[in-house]
């Protein structure tokens, strides 16, 4: 992982202090938002700096970086506090001292490996916690709260509730979640144009980045410093922000030059994009969905590309329209999930995701299944994709839908991690540790 820098290292005491109340605010702001008005976290913070346009970009640093972290760290920063309190955090989000909220930020971020002068300020005594950043998290969470004279030690359900491993596909290894859930993923990019001119313009700007070995066409970057929306590379549409888990799922769609295809959960239209590049613009892609906004930011990216195979149309959710039906070569549902294995990027659904809500997500999710493969052409093929670990949102759904289609029957593909072997049941599950990435499940139809 690239080394961690602070903006702030050279400020002045008072100043240093000044933001660490600023961070203690905003901590408590966000627990406010996100556990007592049910908000999402990213949304929030985003949120809120729009709404103190008078913190600069050390304070931002700080706060972000402390609030991820805090949010990441939480089932082992929350038993700093009485067990009381931990209930009314979780319940109502209410948190207003400052001693507290500086010290659950003081050890998330230590755990995170970040360390800004400001910490200092809020570690009371001259002795600060040892932890060894090599052991597990459970171990370095240990270390903490016997330092901190906490009395009850971590246990499974701290990282995260059995409430939801029971609902771990079995394919997915809960020991290697809970380790790796505490673990910042890089941003990942999907290159799309000359590799030689992107590389050169990072490097131009000082901006390390990593080849992956098994994605030639994916690169990693720690910590980016510098704005990616202002590089010429991508102005140029020649790259795009697309986790390398995210970029597997066109893998195994594999489209085909001249196909007509339908991403019908295009969202703001990473697969879609990722498609159309590898149909070299021939063909076409429709990308739908609920969500105009996110199609007006898709037109963008696609006009920035300089993809013209792309047409986005509005999509209520509903059965497709009669000139879709039976009308393309692949249809891809990205389907609305839990999000469970994004979970190291929005830390906050651990601990606010309540497993009632699957049967409402699992119902949508066969609706949309079966709409879809409405759309597809004899001999076509049917995609279906989540960012779930969740079997009741994976294998369930597939093996639900084939039970009530005859007409369409399992597709084996090539692993698209391993040249060679073949995932003989239509279905992958690419683990976080796989690809230092999120986590993705995909699965393969075609009609008969």
């Amino acid at each position: 992982m690239k080394k961690f820098q602070d903006k702030s290292a050279a400020l002045a005491p008072q100043k240093l202090k000044t933001q660490c109340i600023n961070a203690e605010k905003a901590l408590s702001a966000i627990f406010y938002a996100v556990f007592g008005e049910k908000k999402v976290l990213d949304r929030t913070l985003s949120a809120y700096f729009r709404s103190n346009r008078q913190l600069g970009s050390r304070d931002r640093q700080l706060i972000s970086e402390g609030i991820y972290a805090v949010f990441r760290h939480l089932g082992i920063v929350i038993k700093l506090l009485p067990p009381a309190e931990q209930k009314i955090l979780l319940a109502e989000g209410k948190i207003t001292d400052s001693a507290q909220l500086g010290k659950m930020l003081y050890c998330a971020l230590l755990l995170s490996q970040c360390r800004f002068a400001a910490m200092e300020l809020w570690l009371k005594n001259d002795n600060a916690p040892k932890i060894n950043n090599t052991a597990s998290m459970r171990e370095q969470g240990d270390a903490l709260l016997r330092f901190f004279k906490v009395p009850k030690l971590l246990a499974d359900d701290d990282f995260i509730p059995s409430t939801l491993t029971e609902l771990f596909s079995p394919s997915v290894d809960a020991k290697k979640y809970m380790e790796l859930i505490h673990r910042r993923p890089p941003m990942w990019l999907r290159l799309q144009g000359d590799k030689k001119t992107v590389c050169d313009d990072f490097e131009a700007n000082s901006l390390p980045y990593t080849q992956h070995p098994l994605l030639e066409n994916a690169l990693s970057i720690y910590r980016p410093k510098v704005n990616l929306r202002t590089l010429k590379s991508f102005q140029n549409g020649l790259f795009e922000v697309q986790d390398a888990a995210s970029q597997l799922i066109g893998k195994v769609c594999d489209p085909k030059k001249n196909y007509r295809v339908l991403d019908l959960c295009a969202g703001a239209g990473g697969k879609t994009l990722q498609l159309a590049s590898m149909m070299d613009c021939k063909g076409t892609v429709v990308a739908c969905d609920i969500r105009e906004y996110k199609l007006q930011e898709l037109k963008l990216r696609a006009r920035r590309a300089g993809f013209p195979n792309i047409q986005c149309k509005p999509y209520d959710g509903k059965e497709l329209k009669k000139n879709y039906k039976m009308n393309f070569d692949l249809v891809l549902v990205d389907a609305p999930c839990s999000c469970s294995g994004v979970w190291r990027r929005n830390p906050d659904g651990i601990f606010t995701f309540d497993p009632s809500e699957l049967a409402e997500i699992t119902q949508i999710q066969s609706k949309l299944l079966d709409y879809a493969a409405e759309g597809v052409k004899h001999e076509g093929f049917l995609v279906y994709a989540t960012c779930s670990v969740f079997a009741a949102e994976n294998e369930n759904i597939v093996n639900d839908f084939l039970k009530r289609h005859e007409e369409y029957r399992i597709v084996k593909f090539e692993n698209p991690l391993k040249k060679g072997e073949i995932c003989e049941n239509g279905m992958f599950q690419c683990d976080m540790d796989i690809l230092d990435s999120d986590s993705m499940f995909v699965a393969k139809l075609q009609r008969k």
